[in-house]
């Protein structure tokens, strides 16, 4: 199930034939998140959020990746239950395939006449008929036939760990700090310039990446300190966020200053840290520039070959640097010692990106999500707008030029090369 804690994913992966997970994107928009849903999230859900989860199940081993249980239209169990938008059960099937999935399962077929689910729909409806999510399901079928694709390819590795997870959970040192929401708002900010990303245990192999994202990297050692070591100087570009290396994987501190055995690869050490109620305005400079930030401040103490990006301008911390970039060997690692606001973070995965090579897209209209699969991009819309893309029509598979509201389309144009409306029609 989706941010599903009591599980490890990696784990119970290494020995599976098949990895799947039960996705209910308006369920968990509500249940598992810190934001209150808009009315679009209330119709189709949040696309990173579920993102991140097919990402997950399909990047922990190289076996085939299904959602097991897709949503068919309203559901039981959440707060409050909305009818989906039109169009949203073949939004979702799309957007699973897109992330790689090699079947999407529709739970349930009719709804059931008794038990604890009576008031969870299904394709069809308790007297046979067909419901909502009945004619979604087969268009989604009958345009995914015609498509065949194969494996996704991600340039960048987002890195996951429940331990890590676990253990700011039990000590999180601020009721807003919550590890998957950190996790998810560097997550989305590569999403929205349109790249692809592969969720990663930290000792995954890293070879096949041009840059590694670590936010929350808490529990670390010397043998991981190396992974990430060799990685940079071998030309990858790693951006390390805040709260990273502070313990032994046995939950200790350990006897350096954070971010302890990566200090040396970050030329930096953590002076102090504080935390604020997310209410209260955090901000850093940059060149100038104001950008916000929220909840968690590190004063960083970078040595003389470290480059400081960004300096606070609150508290008792005012002027310290916050954000540093360091050169080592071939690649480099930036290290961001706030809980970035999005402007922030939209600015140091550009600068990553830039860094690695790779191609990416202007920022994408929140809602909106690119997906490439081996030669085709799936477009999802998870709003109630339109948008027009710019694409040749002859490189349209399914859909259109137009995406309506919870639309998709499906096209052979490779995402940097897209270019869509920043403003609904």
């Amino acid at each position: 199930m989706g941010d599903f804690e009591t599980l490890d994913m990696h784990k119970v992966s290494d020995d599976l034939d098949l990895v799947s997970w039960d996705s209910y994107p308006t369920g968990f928009v509500q249940d598992r998140r810190a934001a209150d849903p808009s009315m679009d999230e209330f119709r189709a859900g949040d696309p990173d959020q579920v993102g991140l989860n097919h990402d997950l199940c399909r990047a922990t081993n190289d076996a085939p990746f299904w959602v097991m249980e897709q949503q068919p239209g309203d559901v039981n169990w959440p707060p409050s239950c909305p009818q989906p938008g039109d169009g949203a059960m073949r939004l979702w099937a799309h957007h699973a395939v897109g992330h790689g999935a090699d079947a999407v399962l529709y739970f349930r077929w009719r709804r059931c006449l008794e038990g604890q689910e009576q008031y969870h729909a299904g394709l069809m409806k308790q007297d046979g008929s067909p419901d909502r999510g009945y004619s979604d399901a087969k268009a989604a079928a009958e345009e995914l036939t015609a498509v065949d694709v194969d494996h996704v390819d991600a340039s960048v590795a987002l890195l996951h760990d429940y331990d890590n997870w676990w253990a700011i959970g039990v000590q999180p040192h601020a009721p807003e700090f919550d590890y998957w929401e950190h996790l998810r708002c560097y997550y989305r900010a590569l999403r929205a310039r349109g790249v692809q990303v592969d969720v990663v245990h930290p000792d995954a192999p890293l070879d096949d990446y041009d840059a590694v994202v670590a936010p929350g990297l808490h529990l670390v050692d010397t043998e991981l300190a190396d992974h990430l070591t060799q990685f940079v100087e071998q030309g990858g570009q790693l951006l390390v966020g805040a709260r990273s290396g502070v313990k032994t994987p046995a939950n200790q501190l350990h006897e350096t200053l954070a971010p302890g055995p990566l200090a040396d690869l970050t030329g930096l050490v953590v002076d102090q840290h504080e935390s604020y109620p997310e209410d209260v305005p955090l901000a850093v400079e940059v060149d100038g520039d104001e950008y916000a930030a929220t909840t968690w401040a590190e004063w960083l103490d970078p040595d003389p070959q470290t480059t400081i990006v960004a300096t606070h301008t609150f508290g008792p911390g005012a002027g310290r640097p916050a954000v540093t970039r360091r050169d080592r060997g071939d690649g480099s690692v930036a290290y961001c010692g706030v809980w970035p606001g999005s402007k922030l973070l939209d600015e140091l995965v550009a600068d990553l990106l830039s860094r690695s090579g790779i191609e990416y897209t202007s920022r994408l209209p929140d809602g909106v999500r690119f997906n490439e699969r081996d030669d085709l991009t799936w477009v999802t819309n998870f709003t109630s707008r339109t948008f027009e893309m710019d694409v040749p029509t002859g490189d349209v598979v399914t859909g259109g030029q137009t995406l309506g509201a919870f639309d998709v389309a499906v096209v052979s144009t490779a995402p940097h090369l897209i270019s869509i409306s920043s403003e609904g029609l």
